[in-house]
C-alpha cells in the first residue's frame, strides 16, 4: 500500500518535473522571439537614426556652400561699395588723380616716419621724400581761347600723362585747377631730375586731344624739393617747402615755360629763416641744384 503511495508521487513529481521544463523551454524560446523582435527593431531604429544624419549632414553641407556663396557675394558687394566711397572721398572725379585732401594727407604721413627715421642729426639722411608742384603752362589762356569743355578735355589727358611719366607707387594729387603735386618716396635728390625729364619729354612729345578741333601741343613747369633739405629736420615745415616749390614753379611757368628746377642740396646757410632762407641761398647760388633751363643766370629771375 505504502509502496504503490510512493510510486504515484514519484510519477506525479516526474510528470510535474517534465511539464516544468517543458513550460520552461516555451518561456525561453518565447523570450528569445522577443529579444530577436526587439534587436530586428532596434536594428530598424538605428538604420532610420542613421540615415536621418546622413540627410542632416548633406543639407548641412549643402547650406555651408550657399553661405559661402552669399559670404562671398556679400564681401564682393562690401569691396565695391568700398571702393565707391574711396573714390568719392580720394579720387578726383574728372581727371581720376587724388584729391587734395588726401594728397596732404599723404604727405603727412610720410614726412611723420621720415622725421622719425632722421631724429638723429647726426650723419647722411637716412629717408627723405620728394615734393613736386607741376604746372600745366597757359591754362587761363586755354580756357578763354578754346572752352572750359576743350580746356577740361586737356586737363584729363594731361593727368593721364601723369600717371605715365611717374611711377605707380607715388602720390599724383590734382592740388587745384591747373596745379598738381606728386609725392614720391624711394627715390633719392639726385634721381628726380629723371622723372622730371621724363614728364618733361612726354608732354613735348604729346599731342591733346580738343574734341573734334585741332590737337594742341602745350607745356608744363615743374619744381621740386626733398623732404627734408637738411638736417636737423624736424626745423622744416614741408608746407613751407611746397610753398617754395609752387613759388618757382609759377615763375618758370610766367617766364621760362616748359622747364623744370630741383634742390639736390643737403646743406644751409643758417641764420635766416626757413623761406627766405632758401629764397636768398638759391639767389645767392650757394645750394645744389638741378634744371633744364638754358643758363643758370634765369635763376635769378625766377626769384624776382
Amino acid at each position: 500500500m505504502l509502496k504503490g503511495l510512493l510510486t504515484k508521487v514519484l510519477v506525479f513529481g516526474v510528470i510535474c518535473g517534465l511539464s516544468s521544463a517543458h513550460g520552461a523551454q516555451e518561456r525561453t524560446a518565447s523570450l528569445a522571439g522577443q529579444l530577436a523582435s526587439t534587436e530586428q527593431h532596434l536594428g530598424s531604429v538605428w538604420l532610420f537614426i542613421i540615415a536621418w544624419l546622413l540627410c542632416f549632414i548633406i543639407f548641412l553641407l549643402r547650406r555651408i556652400k550657399s553661405l559661402k556663396h552669399e559670404v562671398r557675394r556679400l564681401i564682393d558687394t562690401i569691396s565695391k561699395q568700398q571702393k565707391k566711397l574711396t573714390n568719392l572721398t580720394q579720387i578726383n572725379s574728372h581727371t581720376r588723380l587724388y584729391k587734395f585732401r588726401y594728397g596732404e594727407q599723404r604727405i603727412n604721413d610720410e614726412v611723420a616716419y621720415c622725421l622719425r627715421q632722421n631724429a638723429s642729426d647726426q650723419g647722411p639722411i637716412k629717408d627723405e621724400v620728394i615734393l613736386f608742384y607741376i604746372i600745366l603752362d597757359k591754362s587761363e589762356q586755354l580756357r578763354e581761347g578754346y572752352g572750359k569743355h576743350r580746356y577740361m578735355l586737356c586737363q584729363q589727358q594731361f593727368a593721364t600723362l601723369l600717371q605715365a611719366s611717374f611711377r605707380h607707387t607715388d602720390i599724383i594729387s590734382h592740388w587745384q585747377d591747373e596745379e598738381f603735386v606728386v609725392l614720391t618716396r624711394g627715390l633719392k635728390r639726385q634721381q628726380a631730375c629723371h622723372l622730371a625729364q621724363r614728364l618733361q619729354h612726354g608732354i613735348q612729345d604729346y599731342s591733346f586731344d580738343c574734341d573734334k578741333g585741332p590737337s594742341l601741343h602745350l607745356t608744363c613747369s615743374q619744381a621740386y624739393i626733398p623732404f627734408p633739405l637738411s638736417l636737423p629736420a624736424e626745423e622744416f615745415d614741408w608746407q613751407q617747402l611746397l610753398l617754395l616749390a609752387k613759388s618757382l614753379a609759377i615763375s618758370i611757368s610766367y617766364q621760362q615755360a616748359g622747364h623744370w628746377f630741383g634742390l639736390t642740396t643737403a646743406t644751409l646757410p643758417t641764420g635766416l629763416s626757413q623761406y627766405q632762407q632758401v629764397l636768398t641761398a638759391i639767389s645767392e647760388k650757394q645750394l645744389d641744384y638741378d634744371t633744364s633751363l638754358s643758363t643758370i643766370a634765369t635763376i635769378d629771375i625766377l626769384l624776382d
